[in-house]
């Protein structure tokens, strides 16, 4: 018998993708596929409790950097100077907080867009030297991929994978996971609107060394949401060349 698995909160498009395509197969493949698309709704629900902490943590850093720039204001230097001893280890622990769920959120949306990958692959196959292993072998391979499966592609394919590449996968992989530049500092940047992001800089610069800010994580989000629903087309446009055993 198939596997139940209804999960708690995930995007709306994709629970109802994955019940209407477990339908299709056989039991042991429906529940294969259904299994791959939770392990893609539990990454995507990690990236919304992360979202929510983030929102939580910027709002907590914007109230502690209004009190600093409050007593940096003061008329007296002993008073502001007082203040600022005072305020410090808050204003530290705020902006460290935020500093995490920026990072976090950059982390898990790696492993989602990895999950996603591995979903594709088990649903049309794998083929011989075009592994689907992770978003970086989906964006080099997809094409060939695909031409050896006959699956069509829409346009804005390389597009959106691209995107996703430049805009989290590199950040992810150059300043968080693989970054040994023990020079780097990391701060927080509030733009006009209020909304924060990470800037990176450097101790001692030197010519080569580039100054990086991360993107906004709800920014990111849309992106991620955006892509949800190119899968969902893809697979539905392509169904037919899944090598998943149907029902008789």
């Amino acid at each position: 018998m198939p596997v139940t698995l209804v999960p708690q909160s995930a995007p709306k498009s994709w629970v109802q993708f994955i019940r209407g395509e477990r339908e299709h197969f056989s039991d042991f493949d429906s529940n294969r596929v259904g299994f791959a698309g939770a392990n893609v709704l539990r990454y995507y629900d990690f990236l919304i409790a992360i979202l929510g902490r983030h929102e939580r943590a910027s709002r907590g850093f914007l109230e502690s950097f209004e009190r600093v720039k409050r007593a940096m204001e003061l008329n007296d230097p002993v008073a502001t100077n007082r203040e600022l001893d005072r305020l410090w280890p808050g204003h530290n622990e705020a902006m460290m907080t935020l500093q995490l769920e920026i990072e976090s959120f950059y982390l898990f949306a790696k492993l989602f867009l990895d999950k996603i990958a591995l979903f594709i692959q088990l649903y049309f196959g794998q083929v011989r030297k075009l592994p689907l292993h992770s978003h970086s072998d989906l964006q080099k391979n997809l094409e060939t991929f695909a031409a050896q499966n006959k699956i069509e592609l829409a346009p804005g394919w390389k597009a959106m994978l691209d995107g996703l590449e430049e805009h989290i996968v590199h950040f992810r992989d150059k300043q968080i996971t693989h970054d040994k530049n023990l020079r780097a500092m990391r701060g927080i940047s509030v733009t006009s609107d209020g909304a924060t992001t990470m800037r990176i800089g450097h101790l001692y610069p030197l010519p080569t060394d580039k100054g990086l800010a991360s993107t906004n994580l709800a920014d990111l989000m849309h992106r991620i949401d955006g892509y949800v629903d190119f899968v969902v087309a893809l697979v539905e446009a392509n169904r037919d060349r899944s090598r998943l055993n149907r029902k008789s």
